[in-house]
């Protein structure tokens, strides 16, 4: 009790030496802001100060911003809350009237002037010229109803007429209570398009729609299109969530495989009705579903079908269905292989865990009824083909033993390869800086029979492929050469093709010419130098390290020439070939000079 007046004396003598020390700092300064001891904004002296609250209020003004307000910093009666609005809040006998949420804060000021102006009382943030008093005041009797007022007219700002459809993040969500259970009908962007969902969901549970009239709906369809609501609304959402991909057509949507698919909501449950290439194919498969179901189309006109057709082709939906999906790609023949590389196809019958060849065949339905006439004669496996095409009984009294079968099927195959030979086997010679370039294919892919000096060689060659292959010469017949000797020098047209470039790549080099052919050999090393390296006899050889790409590529260049071929990256007029062949005198010595250049 005795301090008390000695500590009410030190607070005053410091209040005044705090005045003092601020007034005396302002003037020494020439600042207009006093200067403070603390940072604590919190106090009841800096918000005076700084403008933060009105002259002899002891309340702290919420924030906001306006150039038309009584108080241009600050707006009272307004809260920033997390989501981001400002809310609008007034204190009526220390109870807090909500007056709703609003996007800007001027609207929650205004808000808060209005309610001011409904208790009698002047408003604090806009002069009283923007307001109606008399409108104001006459909107409602007590300040409760004003409140509801005040937030129904937020509800009604936001475009929500209809029932059941809300506004939320721009969009219009629709959600029914339909026996006492809430049902979210989808987000749309269009305020009508909710309340028709409503309208229709209501009519599904035999009520009235609360939006539109009776007359603009179709009753019996609604009812029809499901046996419980939940099915209605799961078909309903389906639909919404279709429409919501920017279709211009109901129910298909593209599929991520670039085809469009179509499919039709039955019992609230999609129905697939296959891949189509275009989406008017796909919405033209929805509305011939929907008149099989005897229902209207949704993307065309009655008259773009053929009802009677379309209702006549099944008994039941699924059968409809199954006609009406895109035929799936026709599967390989059994017992049968592409031989990609010769062009035919190869014949054979599993027997006793293993593979019987039955001969290469030029067309796959010869070599499918080669497997299908081993089967028979094994009595073994489905067939390919009915076995009414068959004569069972020719086929089985055809040969002794299984073996005397296969070899029959072999010379048939050999005899359709050559008969098919001279129709198909065609030859090409081109000429190519200077040598004759020859190959045959077989409308497939080409082999490669080398490179020649002169068009009489490489015309040669072609006849001993095609002597090899079973057939005349066709180029040069009078070419003097074994036919035996050609055809037992490979086992097949690859092996044949591969020793003909050998020998005409090593006649090459010992004229003196240059090969043609592609070689790469550059990869990158470390992400710094790129790393070349060639191949010859059997081996790489690595040629250096090189900062530039392109001085690889003239490493790599330069050991093509050296070893007596063409150049892969530049043309050959670039180069000193006679230099480059006498820069080493061996091929280890070019390449550790290759090496210490890149160096």
């Amino acid at each position: 009790m005795v301090a008390a007046p000695a500590l009410a004396a030190f607070c005053g003598s410091f209040c005044c030496y705090h005045h003092c020390f601020t007034t005396r700092h302002a003037a020494q300064h020439g600042s207009q802001k006093p200067f403070t001891l603390g940072k604590n904004r919190s106090s009841r002296w800096f918000q005076v100060q700084s403008g933060a609250l009105t002259d002899g209020s002891k309340k702290r003004l919420p924030i906001g911003a306006s150039d038309t307000a009584l108080h241009p910093k600050r707006f009272q009666g307004v809260l920033k809350a997390k989501s981001g609005k400002f809310q609008a809040r007034l204190k009526v006998h220390r109870q807090i009237k909500y007056l709703g949420m609003y996007l800007d804060a001027e609207e929650a000021a205004k808000a808060f002037d209005a309610g001011k102006i409904f208790l009698g009382e002047e408003p604090v943030n806009f002069d009283i010229k923007h307001f109606d008093p008399v409108e104001i005041r006459a909107s409602a009797s007590t300040i409760d109803e004003f409140a509801a007022g005040m937030r129904q007219q937020i509800v009604a700002a936001k475009g929500k007429r209809f029932k059941y459809v809300r506004q939320d993040c721009g969009k219009y969500r629709a959600r029914v209570v339909i026996h006492g259970q809430g049902h979210g009908l989808g987000t749309y962007v269009d305020a009508e398009e909710a309340a028709k969902a409503v309208d229709a969901a209501m009519i599904f549970v035999g009520q009235d729609p609360p939006n539109f009239d009776l007359d603009d709906y179709n009753t019996l369809e609604i009812r029809a299109s499901a046996s419980t609501i939940d099915e209605y609304i799961a078909g309903l959402r389906m639909e919404h969530r279709e429409n919501a991909r920017g279709n211009r057509f109901w129910h298909m949507y593209k599929h991520k495989s670039g085809k469009y698919r179509a499919q039709l909501p039955i019992h609230g449950k999609p129905k697939n009705l296959g891949l189509y290439m275009t989406a008017e194919e796909a919405a033209k498969a929805v509305d011939a579903a929907k008149i099989f179901l005897g229902q209207d189309p949704v993307n065309f006109t009655v008259d773009d079908f053929d009802l009677v057709r379309i209702r006549t082709s099944a008994s039941t939906l699924d059968e409809f269905i199954a006609g009406m999906k895109r035929p799936r790609k026709q599967r390989k023949p059994a017992g049968t292989r592409k031989q990609k590389s010769v062009g035919s196809s190869r014949a054979y019958v599993l027997l006793n865990g293993g593979q019987v060849h039955l001969g290469h065949f030029p067309d796959e339905s010869q070599a499918a009824r080669a497997t299908d006439t081993a089967k028979i004669y094994l009595d073994m496996g489905r067939l390919n083909f009915p076995e009414e095409d068959y004569n069972v009984a020719d086929i089985k009294a055809s040969a002794r033993t299984f073996d005397d079968l296969v070899a029959t099927l072999r010379r048939e195959a050999r005899r359709e390869a050559r008969r098919m030979v001279s129709g198909r086997w065609q030859y090409d010679i081109q000429e190519h800086e200077g040598l004759w370039s020859a190959c045959i294919y077989l409308s497939g892919p080409r082999q490669e029979l080398g490179y020649y000096t002169s068009w009489s060689s490489a015309a040669a060659t072609v006849d001993k492929a095609f002597t090899f292959l079973g057939e005349e010469p066709t180029c040069l017949p009078q070419s003097q050469y074994d036919a035996d000797e050609v055809r037992a020098s490979a086992r097949n047209i690859q092996d044949f093709a591969r020793g003909q470039r050998k020998h005409a790549d090593r006649a090459l080099r010992e004229a003196g010419h240059l090969v043609p052919g592609k070689s790469k050999g550059i990869m990158a090393w470390r992400g710094k130098f790129f790393q070349a390296k060639c191949n010859y006899d059997g081996r790489y050889w690595h040629l250096g390290r090189f900062m530039d790409k392109d001085d690889a590529a003239r490493a790599i260049d330069r050991f093509l020439i050296y070893t007596g071929r063409y150049p892969a990256h530049f043309p050959v007029d670039e180069y000193n070939v006679d230099q480059i062949r006498s820069s080493a005198s061996t091929i280890d010595e070019f390449k550790l000079n290759s090496c210490l250049a890149a160096q």
